[in-house]
């Protein structure tokens, strides 16, 4: 996500990170970063990108800027709960969250999910600064999506393809990993960064970090919909599936839909929307390299996802298909719809048809990508995925 830390920021010299803490607490004038969890994670996040030789220097650059936002984000939740302590009291009911990896057709049924009258997605704007809460009408909602526009303006012109591959609108509804990013406990950074350190340590991370991540998430979630408290959250990313034994102990009566899509499609598709970040924060990614890295990636999460499915409850689980998805996508929320026992109503269907229309699918031949052009081949991933029920 791209930084909202403002003016000009100069290299790192240090993998000490009491410089990145002070920074933030002078801007704002505040001091309270929260539980002390985070900064295990910071640290390691910080330790990897000094150990990570391809990271360039105009990359430890954007990416000691994302840090500060993150570290700013923290800044103000803890203010804003200070502030308005009722808001941890708000409840969040039948949260439904789509699980599936990336380029599974996730976007598109996060899309038409929110649109239902009860339902919300949060937004780009919204996910970039959660705290403190503003009414969607305001001022200041007006302010943050000025610089989000801004920001996603960048950010395109730096990755070459990404607006292709996954377009993105400051007020569109948006995966909402950037908030598990304030925790710095989050396997986005391995795709977006390539950090061995940080996925080796994030693989040994306890169950009892991970539930507290959840309950940071929780907070973040309450105080958006402090804003909009009569609303059913519509969530999506695949974090969620690396962490999803730490989600459905945190959030026993979450909802969770995982999209399935034929590996030897999705795997390539991912690490061409890696390549995107990859290109724009390091000096030397050798496309093996980045296939190999995502295919470790994609195996974790979905070994983890297998495992935390057979602790819990199946009938809160349901798969969706990527091809029945793309064939019938209105049938295919329908069904969501009837099996979680969801509301369903004609002005759903309408809304979701107007926004198929105005979405229409990228013509074929747009994004180029294939399994050579990143050292894979097919037996390669489907040794990856034999793990029992891995992509089932």
């Amino acid at each position: 996500m791209a930084s909202i830390f403002p003016g000009p920021i100069k290299g790192w010299s240090t993998s000490n990170i009491s410089d990145l803490l002070a920074l933030p607490r002078q801007k704002l004038g505040l001091n309270d970063y929260g539980a002390f969890f985070f900064q295990e994670g910071l640290d390691a996040l910080v330790k990897a990108v000094f150990a990570e030789k391809k990271i360039s220097p105009i990359g430890r650059i954007i990416i000691k800027k994302s840090i500060l936002d993150y570290l700013t984000n923290r800044l103000l939740i803890q203010e804003t709960i200070r502030c308005h302590p009722d808001i941890l009291l708000l409840k969040i009911q039948r949260p439904l969250f789509i699980v599936g990896l990336n380029r599974t057709g996730t976007t598109m049924l996060h899309n038409l999910l929110a649109l239902a009258p009860d339902a919300r997605g949060p937004r780009t704007w919204e996910l970039i600064q959660p705290a403190p809460p503003c009414q969607p009408d305001s001022r200041e909602a007006r302010h943050r999506i000025s610089r989000a526009r801004g920001l996603l303006r960048l950010l395109q012109c730096a990755t070459a393809g990404l607006k292709i591959i996954h377009p993105m609108e400051a007020t569109d509804i948006e995966e909402c990993y950037p908030l598990i990013n304030n925790t710095f406990t989050s396997p986005a950074f391995l795709m977006h960064y390539g950090l061995s350190s940080y996925a080796d340590w994030l693989k040994e991370v306890d169950i009892y970090i991970t539930r507290w991540v959840y309950r940071e998430y929780l907070t973040q979630l309450k105080i958006l919909q402090s804003t909009k408290p009569h609303r059913r959250w519509i969530l999506k990313s695949a974090v969620h599936l690396y962490f999803l034994d730490a989600l459905l102990e945190e959030i026993p009566d979450a909802l969770i839909v995982q999209t399935h899509r034929d590996p030897l499609q999705m795997i390539p598709s991912i690490c061409s929307l890696a390549s995107c970040f990859r290109n724009l924060i390091c000096a030397t990614q050798s496309p093996e390299n980045l296939g190999l890295e995502c295919l470790d990636i994609v195996k974790e999460t979905l070994i983890r996802g297998y495992k935390a499915r057979e602790k819990h409850n199946k009938a809160q689980i349901l798969d969706i298909d990527f091809d029945e998805l793309i064939t019938d996508p209105i049938s295919q929320v329908y069904r969501i719809h009837e099996y979680f026992n969801l509301d369903w109503e004609v002005s759903h269907e309408k809304q979701m048809q107007k926004w198929l229309i105005s979405h229409p699918p990228p013509r074929r031949g747009q994004h180029h990508y294939s399994m050579a052009q990143f050292g894979l081949n097919q037996d390669m991933i489907i040794s990856a995925m034999s793990y029992p029920s891995i992509h089932n």
